[in-house]
């Protein structure tokens, strides 16, 4: 009996090493196609800027080209580009992809759906220091925003938009401000 109890309890504890073992096999190999999925959208990224720079491409596009692939990045539901206007020290959503949500505007539930998405494609403008947006500008450094941490919560069951996680981060260029590149709902902020 003390045999069949012991024999149990030493398979119970190989079963459980087993386990753990191929679990951690499991996570290095995801992360390890992780990393390889982040380096060919790291390189398309780089690639499609070579490729705008060397075509002459206006300003728009290249600011698009970046949005869509920081967001492709993190895995973000969407995206938005507030260009920095050094003469007027205000950010202006330029550049969006998806349905990037207004982050100070409070849209009233009584709009229909129509006007809701025009005024959400319009944008919005920050001074450098106002909002969230303004703040990553003043500070020149990426920041992460959980739901509790957002003050306006910008929910609209009309438009099913809810900002459960917002990524903000300043690009800059010799230390010269670009502008702030804003991703909502990401799934890895660490992969930008």
């Amino acid at each position: 009996l003390y045999f069949l109890l012991g024999f149990s309890l030493g398979c119970c504890f190989l079963l459980a090493l087993y386990l753990t073992a191929r679990s951690e096999h499991f996570r290095q190999i995801n992360q390890t196609e992780s990393v390889a999925k982040e380096k060919t959208v790291l390189l398309d990224l780089l690639h499609s800027l070579f490729d705008c720079i060397a075509r002459g491409l206006p300003e728009e596009q290249i600011y698009q080209r970046v949005v869509s692939g920081c967001r492709l990045a993190t895995h973000g539901l969407s995206a938005c580009f507030f260009k920095y206007k050094e003469d007027t020290q205000e950010l202006i959503a330029t550049t969006r992809e998806g349905l990037f949500p207004l982050l100070k505007t409070y849209l009233s539930p009584t709009l229909s759906k129509a006007e809701m998405l025009s005024v959400v494609k319009q944008g919005e403008r920050f001074f450098v220091g106002e909002s969230y947006v303004g703040k990553c500008a003043q500070d020149l450094r990426p920041r992460i925003l959980e739901a509790d941490e957002l003050e306006v919560m910008v929910a609209n069951p009309k438009l099913k938009m809810h900002v459960k996680q917002l990524f903000l981060c300043p690009i800059l260029f010799q230390k010269e401000l670009l502008g702030v590149i804003a991703i909502v709902n990401c799934i890895q902020p660490g992969g930008f």
